[in-house]
């Protein structure tokens, strides 16, 4: 927990002199349906604050609350809480469903790219010990809201034919074309879905390896990964050339990968001799997804 106001900006709160703000407002809604106890006099001393301000008053929140926490007129006796209490309450609204803080859905992988986990966190570089990644990989998927990465997450464990991975060796790809159309092709498989169940048939699982500062790619042909046998998942490695990274041929080349990663899943389970692989029915997702793109070009 940050101590009071420390490496924030009143902005960074929604707090802007002369002006009303609505986050605050937020924050009483979330701790009310948190079930938190909201202590009445830190509302009394948010609506002494906005009343300041109403009148005009120049000072910021931290200049008028050091000013008047002595002062019971103002709806404290000697020190109100007013600021602790806004930082839990946010804490609390972070990791809530309300919470309009940008959210990131990752995929958890063991050395041998074999899925451990899907999960969501505000904060990669923090959700885990240096000492417990030393045998596993974190991936960006996708970033947005919370509640829009709870439905994701959701979709991807329970159902996709398809499903999209991405590698991004470099925080600089985060502005690329290819992160761009990327995540509008993983969220399209998950549209795609249909009544499809993990386990049910054979599936494919297509990771897109995105070259860049931290790291370069020695093959460039799709490559057959770890297969799991209790979810009937093939992964199948996708190596995105370094001069398309930006290029706005790279629709036109996630969907050539998306053919041969169906091509390469098919021939794999051919030989597994076992349950075939849908192929014409993954064409038909893969159809779908480029028909999307197009429209959304």
């Amino acid at each position: 927990m940050l101590s009071p106001l420390k490496g924030r900006t009143f902005a960074s709160m929604g707090i802007v002199r002369g002006t009303a703000t609505v986050a605050d407002d937020a924050a009483v809604a979330v701790a009310r349906a948190a079930n938190s106890a909201v202590n009445p006099r830190l509302i009394q001393r948010l609506d002494a604050f906005r009343a300041y301000q109403a009148r005009g008053g120049a000072k910021d929140m931290l200049a008028w609350v050091k000013s008047t926490q002595s002062n019971s007129a103002y709806g404290t006796g000697v020190r109100s809480g007013y600021v602790k209490w806004i930082n839990s309450v946010e804490s609390v609204h972070g990791n809530s469903t309300l919470s309009s803080r940008t959210a990131v859905l990752y995929r958890l992988e063991d050395p041998s790219g074999t899925l451990l986990k899907w999960g969501i966190t505000q904060d990669m570089s923090k959700r885990y010990s240096n000492e417990f990644l030393l045998d596993k990989q974190m991936f960006r998927v996708a970033q947005g809201s919370r509640a829009d990465m709870l439905r994701l997450e959701r979709q991807l464990i329970e159902t996709q034919m398809i499903s999209i991975g991405v590698d991004y060796m470099g925080p600089e790809l985060r502005d690329s074309q290819a992160y761009k159309v990327l995540n509008a092709a993983l969220n399209l498989t998950v549209t795609e879905r249909g009544d499809f169940k993990l386990g049910d048939e054979p599936s494919v699982n297509v990771v897109f390896l995105v070259p860049g500062s931290l790291g370069s790619l020695d093959f460039d042909f799709p490559l057959e990964g770890k297969f799991s046998a209790k979810d009937k998942l093939l992964r199948v490695d996708i190596p995105v050339p370094q001069e398309i990274v930006n290029s706005e041929s790279i629709s036109e080349f996630i969907i050539d990968s998306l053919h041969s990663a169906n091509a390469v899943a098919f021939d794999f389970f051919r030989r597994r001799g076992r349950e075939s692989f849908a192929l014409e029915k993954a064409e038909a997702i893969v159809k779908r997804i480029q028909n999307s793109l197009a429209a959304s070009a």
